[in-house]
């Protein structure tokens, strides 16, 4: 009898420390993909944009983006779009290139965040994006 409970203890323990293995290396495949993804798609230059607004190809410059104090010339540009997504642009030489989209509840943004948004959010530099993706995104 105490050899039968044993046993069944033994392969209870055994399935959930297998579970939790599976469990942390799901976690952790998951985070690698994430920011692999993230990190892609910052690096990306030639996508087109989802939507289909006749401002997506507009020049760099066409909002009130201030670009003063960039280095390069150079800056990532977030529009809330009237489809509700926030699209990441690319910025340089007076072109702005689609990089990817974040989709938001537009209504449940702030008034002042909608605002500037609609306007066009300058961010300098990729740690600037990715703290701006980490707000934005779910």
């Amino acid at each position: 009898m105490i050899k039968k409970l044993f046993k069944n203890i033994l392969i209870g323990v055994s399935v959930l420390c297998f579970a939790a293995c599976i469990g942390v290396l799901s976690f952790a495949i998951t985070q690698n993909i994430i920011n692999n993804t993230s990190t892609e798609a910052i690096e990306t230059t030639n996508n087109t944009p989802p939507s289909n607004d006749a401002n997506s190809g507009a020049t760099a410059n066409d909002g009130k983006a201030d670009t003063s104090g960039n280095q390069a010339g150079s800056y990532y540009l977030a529009k809330l779009e009237d489809d509700g997504a926030i699209n990441i642009y690319y910025c340089s030489a007076g072109a702005r290139e689609y990089l990817s989209s974040i989709k938001v509840y537009a209504p449940g943004l702030p008034a002042a965040d909608k605002a500037a948004l609609t306007e066009g959010v300058v961010l300098n530099t990729k740690e600037e994006l990715l703290s701006f993706k980490e707000d934005y995104g779910s």
